[in-house]
């Protein structure tokens, strides 16, 4: 799955749970639901002050190291 400034929350964390515990540590914990909210990962960057090339590198290293 490739992931941009522009990708839905909910639909990252549908495709690799793994990453919920990403965004818990950066602040998303219960919003949303236990599918997250159906925002774009740009917007919760910047909502949480998270620097989203950060973000993404995170994202992509558990997403590979899980289909791996």
């Amino acid at each position: 799955m490739e992931i941009s400034k522009t990708s839905n929350i909910r639909a990252i964390i549908k495709h690799n749970p793994k990453t919920r515990a990403i965004f818990d540590r950066y602040g998303l914990l219960e919003c949303g639901g236990a599918a997250g909210p159906a925002e774009p990962l740009g917007f919760f960057a910047r909502a949480h002050n998270v620097d989203i090339n950060v973000l993404i590198g995170e994202l992509q290293s558990v997403i590979g190291h899980s289909n791996g």
